[in-house]
């Protein structure tokens, strides 16, 4: 009889050895799936400079970022994005792709930002409603400099973290712009408001999802608000790569031995 428990109990490791096995190997291919969703982090674009990361916190997420140039013949500016869909995990990595595919498809319809914003709010809602979930959304809209005229940015913000103006004499602007997260449809009913601001050469647009700013230390303080301000004052002003090579690595100086507990996305367009 001890023999036989102890092939059964060894039967039983090995099947459970086996099944690890298999989640970790369909998690590696989820993660593949999910990142190449994502559009290229280099959009090749006349008079922008755009560098863009997404990275889970585990196997998969609900970060993403996304971007478009302005159709043919249309006034609009360049638009990028950066979402965060609440939750963890599966269920945030299949949101996510749904609302990447609906901010990528509302690209064509030639919505001003508030318009095109409370269009995604609806949009998500039958995928959002159904299990207690919402996605945060920041949106800037982006017209470089031309002709020696100044450019600006138009901001739309769905309850994620309102980006930063790093100009090009190294001095940080931070503009308050709020709204309901997508997919509660209180956007779409108040509407949502929005913030321009005009941008010089070398100006610099930073937008970063929420695991930026709750990154925390080996002692469970937060890096919050006035310190990612602080860094990017201190971050360089040469290209859009370097700041967030600069940021990226302040932050995980931060965190030091700690394991990071959320998504991080940040997307830095330098003009």
């Amino acid at each position: 009889q001890g023999i036989i428990r102890d092939v059964t109990q060894q039967k039983k490791v090995e099947a459970e050895r086996l099944q690890l096995a298999a989640i970790q190997r369909e998690l590696l291919i989820a993660r593949k799936m999910q990142h190449g969703l994502l559009p290229p982090p280099r959009p090749a674009w006349p008079g922008l400079e755009v560098a863009c990361i997404s990275a889970p916190a585990r196997d998969v997420g609900g970060d993403f970022y996304s971007y478009n140039a302005p159709p043919a013949g249309s006034s609009q500016g360049y638009g990028v994005a950066i979402g965060d869909v609440s939750g963890k995990g599966m269920s945030a990595a299949l949101l996510m792709g749904t609302c990447l595919a609906q901010f990528d498809a509302s690209a064509a319809l030639g919505l001003s930002p508030s318009e095109r914003m409370a269009h995604l709010d609806l949009a998500v809602k039958p995928y959002t409603e159904a299990r207690g979930q919402n996605c945060a959304l920041c949106y800037s809209e982006i017209s470089p400099p031309m002709a020696g005229q100044p450019g600006s940015v138009t901001v739309v913000n769905a309850g994620c973290v309102a980006p930063y103006i790093k100009r090009r004499d190294g001095s940080v602007e931070w503009h308050e712009v709020t709204g309901f997260p997508l997919g509660i449809g209180l956007g779409a009913e108040h509407g949502y408001m929005s913030k321009t601001v005009s941008l010089g050469p070398g100006d610099m647009i930073v937008l970063a999802s929420d695991g930026v700013v709750e990154t925390m230390d080996e002692n469970g303080d937060l890096l919050g608000f006035e310190d990612l301000e602080i860094i990017l004052r201190q971050a360089p002003v040469n290209s859009a790569e370097a700041l967030q090579f600069y940021l990226l690595e302040a932050v995980v100086d931060f965190a030091g031995e700690r394991e990071r507990a959320d998504d991080m996305t940040i997307v830095v367009v330098r003009v």
